[in-house]
């Protein structure tokens, strides 16, 4: 990766966490799914927090999952007008794009702060949880997300600094 030592660091950290998470949260759900299915089918009992569990860990997964699609520059670009660009001006957009993405997740990050002051005061139906702990993959996994985009708008100024040079 590209960018400081500081910036590589961090990055390998938030990468190593998220695919820790995304791992836990995988095997978690596919162990409630067949425990599930299982208990159903074969000892006749339900387990009705099972599916209430799993809805959550699939939408944590799909957040965190999301920072690996922003490490990996994944998400979708149309570059057809800014490949005829010089380098210069690419990487102005580039860094326009990011600006607007960062603003993006803050502003998701901001205004789920009313949310999780919301969850914190309601109990998970099945579960039997506050809503508090299922609701801050929200703003924990936006947050990771627009850490990432700024250390690639920084990228972006760095690659135009040695350019110059």
């Amino acid at each position: 990766m590209p960018g400081t030592p500081v910036c590589a660091k961090a990055r390998r950290f938030i990468y190593a966490l998220c695919a820790k998470l995304c791992i836990l949260l995988l095997t978690l759900m596919l162990l409630i799914v067949a425990l599930q299915v299982l208990c159903r089918n074969v000892m006749h009992l339900a387990m009705p927090w099972a599916e209430e569990a799993t809805v959550y860990m699939m939408i944590a997964l799909g957040l965190f999952g999301s920072v690996f699609v922003i490490m990996e520059k994944g998400q979708l670009y149309v570059e057809l007008l800014v490949a005829r660009l010089n380098f210069y001006a690419q990487r102005i957009v580039r860094i326009v794009i990011l600006i607007v993405q960062i603003a993006f997740m803050a502003a998701i990050v901001w205004f789920s702060q009313e949310s999780l002051g919301h969850a914190a005061n309601v109990e998970a139906i099945s579960l039997g949880i506050s809503m508090f702990i299922p609701y801050l993959a929200i703003p924990v996994a936006f947050s990771l997300m627009a850490v990432e985009l700024v250390f690639q708008v920084a990228d972006a100024v760095i690659e135009m600094v040695q350019k110059r040079r």
